[in-house]
């Protein structure tokens, strides 16, 4: 059996009541309120979606009749997971993010990748666009231009 600490929500408003779901190795589910030990909760087999790991954020048991089971005890959903839904790719997931590494080869890809747009692609779709337009489109750009230009960067010439 696991248990697990955490806060049921009823799914109808928004009030909070403090919990310990419990689940069985036959896949039962049982949610009680851990100040009085009443049963609040009861499913006969496992039909709980579980939340995507994320860092040590808090994870959420969803409930078929739309009651939620927020819990900081991730270690124990990782094992309900692990026994009742499988390995799936959420936990490969939090594995990836959870490792400094494959954060420092993701950022590392990302500037070669920026690095080559800026370098490579930018000069290459000016020059397919510029192929592309007709002469009389790239003589009135030029004008306008250099209109641009001359009213705000360019000034007259002090020479003869």
């Amino acid at each position: 059996m696991i248990s697990i600490s955490g806060k049921l929500y009823d799914g109808q408003t928004s009030a909070e009541v403090p919990a310990v779901c419990l689940i069985y190795d036959s896949g039962a589910v049982i949610v009680e309120n851990s100040v009085d030990g009443r049963r609040i909760l009861s499913l006969s087999r496992f039909t709980i979606k579980v939340s995507p790991r994320l860092a040590d954020t808090p994870r959420y048991l969803h409930f078929p009749d739309g009651e939620k089971f927020e819990t900081q005890d991730n270690l124990s959903v990782d094992r309900i997971v692990k026994r009742f839904a499988g390995a799936r790719w959420a936990s490969w997931l939090h594995q990836l993010e959870s490792r400094w590494r494959f954060a420092l080869i993701a950022l590392v890809a990302m500037l070669l990748f920026l690095w080559g747009g800026i370098k490579y692609g930018v000069p290459m779709a000016s020059s397919e666009i510029a192929h592309r337009l007709p002469p009389s489109m790239l003589h009135a750009a030029g004008k306008q231009t250099l209109g641009i230009l001359d009213k705000s960067v360019l000034s007259e010439s002090e020479l003869d």
